[in-house]
């Protein structure tokens, strides 16, 4: 059975108050007009908290309403606004459970119960049906990483990286994985939100189609940059195994964690780099800065690129390593209560410059983070595209079928009251590649990542 996807956001209506009056008032209003434009009315907007579905009209039966009912109840209860930014949430129960009550896959119940939550216009807000939350959330079996490497240049996934150097393809333009082009990658990708970038969809749809397990292989069409033709060509990548711990927590089971760390040679940078925001890295992440202080670090590059967020708290002893002063990363604004980010500032915390180097995969806690650093004057914020505007704080909690909901509970706002959601954390720094950068470094924009955060420091640096 087709459907419609719901697009757009709900217009908000005006209230508008009419005060009937005889002729006589009319007269006066013509004799005499107003002396001042009188203020638009106030809307006012109902709250959903007391509307639980027992106390609502019955809907439909079907085999896939109950698994509706509670994602619907659950956003009722805990999103932040209890007026779901006045949305008529209780009609919408009724449009979409008659939807859902009509399904005859789960695939198609689930279409339209993401169509209900896509009418929000948030991130982090997404249902999957069982089995489905396998690929995203989880570890589990012998998933490995590729060996592809592309950079998203201006919109374009360039491929980088030692193995395209070293095969000649370096900086060419990634069209195809396994024989499917990027449009129909593109059109396959689960919208978390309507509003979600162009840039982090096609970046989420690549990582999707460059996901393995251990002995696969994938065969990606790339143009060369310099080709005067569109020439293809085909070259095959395999899949390695995650050598990181694996950490687990609720519906997040079996995380690959890795936290890299090294000094740029010829250079006091060193650069800190992790794919996942989970408290029991910390020791590692503490263990590697103290190396890099040891080895003469006086500049830090913390790289946060493909980090898609974690564990919201864990931005305060993260911070602790970093501040020599008491301060805020800013606060999570929940429905019942406001968790305040705050940064116990220790004496032997690095105060040297630091870079914050993100990318269009960049989300959630790495935002909040990045966002609340930047505004504090502690740190800086480049890379070739902005990070992917999805920053609030969420939960996963399971359905009645066996599914997941990442659900909304609240809103994040950073020290200066700047919030990355829709739209990033600005760039102090835009990093630009050329052919060279991509034909000389394996990873090219760290590289450019560097040279700005030397030029910066030493505008007379010349690298």
């Amino acid at each position: 059975m087709s459907r419609r996807r719901t697009e757009g956001r709900w217009q908000r209506g005006a209230v508008l108050a009419v005060t009937l009056c005889g002729v006589a008032c009319r007269r006066a209003e013509e004799e005499e007009p107003p002396s001042e434009t009188p203020a638009p009315p106030v809307r006012t907007c109902s709250s959903w908290a007391s509307s639980a579905p027992a106390s609502l009209e019955p809907l439909p039966t079907g085999p896939y309403v109950e698994t509706f009912e509670a994602a619907w109840d659950l956003v009722r209860r805990r999103h932040p606004d209890p007026t779901l930014r006045c949305l008529p949430w209780v009609a919408l129960r009724q449009t979409y459970g008659q939807k859902v009550a009509t399904a005859t896959t789960r695939a198609e119940a689930y279409g339209y119960l993401n169509d209900l939550l896509a009418t929000l216009n948030e991130s982090h807000l997404h249902a999957w049906p069982p089995g489905a939350t396998g690929a995203r959330l989880e570890g589990e079996g012998p998933v490995g990483q590729s060996a592809a490497r592309f950079v998203l240049d201006g919109g374009t996934p360039r491929m980088a990286g030692a193995q395209a150097r070293a095969e000649g393809y370096a900086g060419a333009e990634l069209r195809a994985v396994d024989g499917v082009d990027l449009e129909t990658l593109r059109a396959g990708v689960v919208h978390q939100s309507p509003a979600m970038r162009e840039e982090s969809k096609l970046r989420a749809a690549l990582d999707d189609a460059l996901r393995c397990r251990v002995g696969q292989d994938r065969a990606l069409t790339v143009v060369p940059r310099e080709a005067a033709s569109a020439v293809s060509r085909e070259v095959g990548v395999s899949c390695a195994p995650y050598e990181g711990a694996r950490v687990s927590l609720g519906h997040l089971r079996r995380v690959p964690t890795e936290v890299r760390a090294q000094m740029i040679p010829g250079t006091q940078v060193g650069v800190l780099a992790f794919n996942v925001w989970m408290l029991p890295m910390l020791p590692k992440i503490r263990g590697a800065l103290s190396r890099l202080r040891a080895e003469g670090m006086r500049q830090l590059l913390i790289d946060l690129r493909g980090n898609p967020g974690g564990v919201g708290s864990m931005v305060m002893p993260m911070g602790r390593m970093l501040m020599r002063e008491d301060a805020s990363l800013g606060e999570l604004v929940l429905r019942d209560h406001v968790q305040r980010l705050v940064v116990s500032g220790q004496t032997d915390a690095f105060s040297g410059p630091i870079s914050i180097l993100v990318d269009e995969a960049s989300a959630s806690t790495s935002e909040i983070f990045a966002q609340g650093m930047r505004d504090l004057g502690r740190a800086s914020v480049v890379g070739v595209q902005t990070s992917a505007g999805m920053a609030l704080p969420s939960v996963i909690e399971s359905l009645p079928d066996g599914g997941a909901l990442q659900l909304v509970v609240g809103h994040h706002h950073g020290p200066s009251q700047g919030a990355p959601e829709g739209r990033g954390v600005q760039l102090d720094g835009v990093l630009f590649l050329d052919q060279a950068a991509y034909r000389d470094h394996d990873d090219p924009v760290r590289n450019a990542a560097v040279r700005w955060m030397r030029r910066r420091s030493s505008p007379s640096v010349v690298d």
